[in-house]
């Protein structure tokens, strides 16, 4: 089990259940990468794999290197968790004009223009670290 800090844990939670989304994911920009924060109903294996992302690499690098969101079909290889039929990955950004995290939310059907644009303004309320 892997450990995380409780108000990213509890952030990401209520984000998942608000949107009635399958999981969540917290990668926080620290030192050059993005390392996992927070997990919520996602696998372990999946997060042992996904712990520390370079930029650039798979859908949560991706994400960060391009300051856009992304739907899981936008990135090659991207593999999704046993039941996500879908996932969107928001960078978050900073006060400096860059991006201090990416949030990543699963679901079991595709996800709409209208809750990606909900997740993308709450993903801007990722409390500080």
């Amino acid at each position: 089990m892997m450990l995380f800090a409780p108000k990213f844990q509890t952030w990401i939670k209520n984000l998942v259940e608000t949107h009635d989304a399958l999981s969540g994911t917290v990668h926080l920009y620290l030192k050059e990468r993005l390392e996992l924060a927070a997990a919520i109903d996602f696998p372990l294996k999946m997060q042992q794999e996904i712990s520390k992302v370079e930029v650039g690499n798979g859908f949560v690098g991706a994400a960060m290197e391009q300051g856009k969101t992304l739907h899981a079909a936008d990135v090659d290889g991207t593999h999704l968790q046993p039941g996500a039929v879908d996932a969107v990955a928001i960078p978050v950004a900073d006060n400096s004009g860059g991006y201090r995290a990416v949030i990543v939310v699963s679901f079991e059907n595709e996800i709409s223009d209208e809750v990606t644009k909900a997740l993308e303004l709450e993903a801007q309320g990722l409390p500080p670290f």
